[in-house]
């Protein structure tokens, strides 16, 4: 029994270190002409250790999360019939397989050993440091800098840097996730002052205005936390459910206000533009396939500038052809249909009623809602699941109550 727990704590140590960095092994690391993805042979690995040392009641206290995640693969599932790329299209619905896999896999082996929370708390932390101190030696070198890109904040000109990270936004996502922990670990004193301006620092230097949203969405859900049940629910499930909503039917009816009032503002690059022209595009082209979308995966392959007004130049409609739809809410809709929508929704919404309680019930727990609103934030403007966001809500979802207390 001491080997098995042993054992499967050390393979859950692995998981949260290759998730928070080596994110970008996936794409990078190529052995024969083949990428070796790390966390996809850990995944592969982990459901042998459930199937072997699982419980079923550990699955059963979670079945809502069960459901509503393959409910959701099964709707994405069904947008391959009106995919223009069938086998494409097939290789993404394994990758959704894969991502919401995670968080079951990781969540029945920490319940299987009672994994304490706050083990994963310092093991996140640690990487967060060590990455930290990575994109600073990176920001005064260059090195393993994707692009040479630079963003001012407030008077400064800053380059843009992505740590361990194959995108900006993805390291500031981590960032804000590290900001929440820290809190969790040591509250708001001396010692988390430090780290926490760090990782703000962190932010900063990433130019990401998306993770500046994600900071503000974190310390108001800290805040709204402090009211009553009856009050922080709605107030929080709300926000992550009701307002992407109301930003695509902003984008798709209201396009022309926002896009002019994005470009104004967007005077470094137009990536806001571009993001909004993305997601009217791709708006447009769901209402051609509104039930089922066009296809999981198909997002980026759509020509999203024939859908584009025509008072927009052809150089800047002809640039966002490749574009992904910066969002997952969007992407859902667009890819999956409204049945892969509102599957989508209910996924979001499980998983933030079950972390909720949790939050509520066990005071150790309290930070791990508003970070989970906060990423839901994230999901709104980036086309992202963050590993160490998935294999958190695992770790939430399925440890041990009384543990924890």
């Amino acid at each position: 029994m001491h080997n098995k727990n042993a054992g499967i704590n050390i393979f859950l140590i692995i998981g949260i270190i290759i998730s928070c960095l080596f994110e970008w092994a996936d794409d990078y690391i190529k052995i024969g002409g083949v990428t070796f993805a790390p966390m996809r042979i850990w995944l592969v690995t982990g459901f042998i250790l459930v199937f072997i040392f699982g419980d079923v009641k550990n699955l059963m206290g979670n079945l809502s999360i069960m459901v509503a995640s393959v409910v959701f693969i099964s709707a994405s599932s069904l947008s391959l019939m009106n995919s223009s790329d069938f086998y494409y299209s097939l290789k993404r619905l394994f990758n959704i397989f894969y991502l919401y896999s995670l968080p079951v896999v990781f969540g029945v082996l920490v319940k299987a050993i009672n994994f304490n929370i706050i083990s994963f708390e310092l093991i996140v932390v640690r990487c967060a440091i060590l990455s930290a101190i990575f994109s600073f030696f990176q920001l005064t070198t260059g090195f393993f800098l994707l692009t040479e890109e630079t963003r001012v904040f407030i008077f400064l000109e800053i380059p843009r840097i992505n740590s361990l990270f194959l995108d900006k936004n993805f390291y500031a996502y981590f960032s804000v996730i590290s900001i929440g922990i820290t809190i969790s670990l040591l509250g708001f004193s001396k010692k988390s002052f430090w780290l926490i301006f760090l990782f703000l620092s962190v932010i900063v230097c990433t130019g990401s205005r998306g993770g500046y949203i994600m900071v503000a969405a974190l310390f108001f859900s800290i805040f709204v936390m402090r009211f009553p049940r009856q009050i922080s629910f709605p107030i929080l499930l709300i926000s992550i459910t009701a307002i992407p909503t109301y930003l695509m039917v902003g984008s798709f009816f209201n396009f022309d206000d926002i896009y002019y009032s994005a470009s104004l503002r967007d005077t470094e690059s137009a990536s806001a533009g571009s993001r909004i022209m993305a997601w009217h595009s791709g708006l447009i082209a769901w209402t051609q396939y509104p039930y089922f979308g066009i296809g999981v995966g198909n997002f980026v392959e759509i020509n999203k500038g024939y859908f584009l007004p025509t008072y927009i130049p052809y150089w800047v409609s002809s640039g966002i052809d490749a574009l992904a739809g910066h969002s997952n809410y969007i992407e859902a809709l667009v890819e999956s249909g409204i049945f892969g929508y509102s599957a989508y929704i209910l996924l979001v919404s499980t998983y933030f009623v079950k972390i909720f309680n949790k939050s509520v019930a066990i005071n150790k727990l309290k930070i791990y809602a508003p970070i989970y609103v906060a990423c839901c934030f994230g999901f709104m403007f980036l086309t992202y699941n963050s590993l160490i966001f998935l294999l958190m809500c695992g770790a939430v979802c399925f440890c041990d109550t009384r543990s924890e207390n």
